[in-house]
């Protein structure tokens, strides 16, 4: 992002950990993903607050909300027409570098049936 300052690179990263943090601690359930060719997008929906259905685009430290609704249907359908054959259910697959990140931490990394299985708290959208 070399079009961006020093203060705004730190506030795009800050903005992205608070949506894995909302992920990671059940704030924000992910219903929806899909690969739109450059990265991955998603629907979800905040438990409470003002934006309580979003449109995520971005992996890791560039995660952003890029549209929010009032209704869940509304967000939920909307994702399907933009994204169609790409749709997923529930949360993608832990990018590379979340991936690196628990492997770090001691954590362990679910095995692709298990992640697919987890509930959508558990595994944040890449």
């Amino acid at each position: 992002m070399p079009w961006c300052s020093r203060a705004e690179i730190r506030e795009v990263g800050a903005a992205a950990q608070r949506i894995h943090d909302d992920i990671a601690e059940g704030r924000l359930t992910i219903h929806l993903h899909a690969d739109d060719g450059y990265t991955t997008v998603a629907v979800g929906s905040y438990a409470t607050g003002v934006r309580r259905h979003v449109h995520l685009h971005g992996e890791n430290h560039l995660r952003q909300v890029c549209t929010s609704y009032d209704d869940e249907t509304e967000a939920v359908t909307e994702f399907q027409r933009l994204y169609s054959v790409a749709v997923r259910p529930g949360p993608a697959l832990l990018a590379d570098l979340e991936q690196a990140v628990r492997r770090l931490l001691g954590g362990t990394i679910p095995s692709t049936s298990e992640e697919t299985s987890a509930p959508a708290v558990e595994a944040p959208i890449a």
